[in-house]
């Protein structure tokens, strides 16, 4: 904007001499004031062409929004923890997000009982500068008596474990706007600055993104030290590894990766069946990826597939297991 400012003084300058050289020509001459009007016209299509290029600018400064910020709540003790967490989910150019929070966001008189637990869909991001702005929607009958994975976001799937806070029917339109610097966002909410520092750079929906069993070298371990003396406890340990918030340890992918064929090169009748008989508790679309994508290109994929047709499980899940081995 100074390079702009100097310009348009150069350009009305050119213009003022302009007319004192006109005030020269003898009286009955018509002045011709194009070439006024035309530096006019420049000065106004250049300032036009500069404040194009600043929303050019401004527009390239975009966030990049993905991953979880976790508030670290002051208060929190061994029995109780009341963190918050801001989720985005990046698709191609769609971001969207997600706030967990606690009752307290509208329920600041509460004294003498537990919080309730939300998680509430973020409504009108937009962003500005380095600066964010969101609303999301909650209530008392929207909060949960207790805390549940950050991922989980359908009511459904969270009441199996829990149950309403209050059944009081009140909502609440909160709104929230805060700087993003480096991993963290800084926001001022009810009278107080927030920190929110980045935990993860991703943000699965349906699973929680904190599981501590998941990405674990210890059972990968156990699976190469007794490669020779498998059992379905050994095996069923190494599934509960895998998850789709793993895939970027590359470490641990490909370690999993090759060991999760060799298994199934030497006992895929009990990888198969201990698979099966736990589906409900796995993480099933990571383990279907990994079958689909062998690191190594010495696995015999022929033989392990012809071992998998005389296999006594499911009908439906060997087809499965059969097409992600043949990548369909």
């Amino acid at each position: 904007m100074k390079h702009f400012r100097l310009l348009i003084i150069l350009i009305i300058s050119i213009s003022c001499a302009s007319n004192q050289r006109d005030k020269k020509v003898d009286k009955e001459v018509i002045q011709d004031d194009s070439d006024k009007i035309d530096l006019f016209l420049l000065a106004d299509t250049v300032a036009k062409k500069l404040n194009h290029d600043a929303d050019i600018q401004n527009d390239e400064i975009n966030l990049y929004l993905n991953g979880i910020y976790e508030y670290v709540y002051p208060y929190n003790t061994d029995n109780l923890i009341e963190n918050h967490y801001i989720a985005f989910k990046k698709t191609g150019e769609i971001v969207e997000g997600w706030y967990y929070g606690t009752s307290d966001e509208f329920d600041e008189a509460r004294e003498g009982y537990l919080p309730g637990f939300f998680v509430s869909k973020i409504s009108g991001l937009r962003t500005s500068g380095d600066s964010l702005f969101f609303k999301i929607s909650t209530g008392y009958n929207k909060c949960y008596s207790k805390a549940f994975p950050i991922g989980y976001i359908d009511s459904s799937v969270i009441l199996k474990t829990n149950r309403i806070w209050n059944n009081y029917n009140e909502d609440y339109l909160l709104e929230y706007s805060g700087k993003l610097t480096g991993l963290k966002i800084t926001m001022t909410v009810n009278g107080d600055t927030r920190v929110y520092k980045k935990r993860k750079n991703y943000f699965h929906v349906g699973i929680d993104n904190f599981d501590k069993t998941k990405c674990q070298s210890e059972p990968l371990l156990a699976i190469t030290n007794n490669i020779e003396h498998l059992d379905d406890s050994l095996i069923l340990d190494f599934l509960k590894t895998f998850s789709v918030i793993c895939e970027n340890n590359v470490e641990f992918s490909e370690w999993s990766n090759e060991l999760l064929f060799k298994i199934l090169s030497k006992n895929s009748d009990l990888f198969f069946k201990t698979f099966a008989d736990n589906i409900s508790v796995l993480d099933t679309t990571a383990i279907f990826k990994e079958l689909e994508s062998p690191l190594h290109d010495l696995i015999d994929l022929e033989q392990i597939r012809k071992n998998i047709t005389t296999i006594d499980i499911d009908k439906d899940f060997k087809e499965k297991i059969i097409k992600r081995l043949e990548n369909k």
